[in-house]
């Protein structure tokens, strides 16, 4: 299904491509704002956990709204929820990433962002969002036709 395509069911939709591309840059952001989160919670205690539960929030509706675009239909905005394994699943490898740097000298102590903590939010974000379309369909999202 192309853009402005419609399925059987005359739904509408930009496909499985363009909806895991755009899931998965909203994933990378929220990989950012998660690493900032932790650093937050570093250097105020609970503010910065307040900051790591918006992150998750705003995170689940950009995912949601992704989805709605992504398919045409309301119903799978279910797939906000994956916000709820992206940033804990970032936090886990920040932290690991920074247990593993051991003592440092820098400014940032040590705890500076990682390229790998986007390609994790942006896989994490994207794999769900192609997933959905291959069920939705029952084929490939690469096989156009029959």
């Amino acid at each position: 299904m192309t853009r402005g395509d419609t399925d059987g069911r005359g739904r509408t939709g930009t496909g499985p491509w363009p909806h895991a591309l755009l899931a998965a840059g909203v994933g990378a952001v929220a990989a950012q704002f998660a690493h900032g989160g932790a650093v937050a919670v570093l250097l105020t205690g609970l503010p910065g956990l307040v900051v790591l539960v918006m992150v998750t929030v705003v995170t689940g509706a950009a995912l949601a709204v992704c989805a709605v675009l992504g398919t045409g239909v309301r119903r799978s905005a279910w797939l906000g929820t994956t916000a709820l394994l992206v940033v804990p699943a970032v936090l886990v490898v920040d932290a690991i990433l920074f247990m593993r740097a051991g003592p440092s000298e820098s400014p940032d102590g040590g705890f500076a962002s990682s390229p790998l903590l986007w390609v994790i939010g942006a896989v994490l974000s994207a794999v769900p969002a192609l997933l959905v379309h291959v069920t939705r369909t029952g084929r490939s999202p690469d096989r156009r036709g029959a």
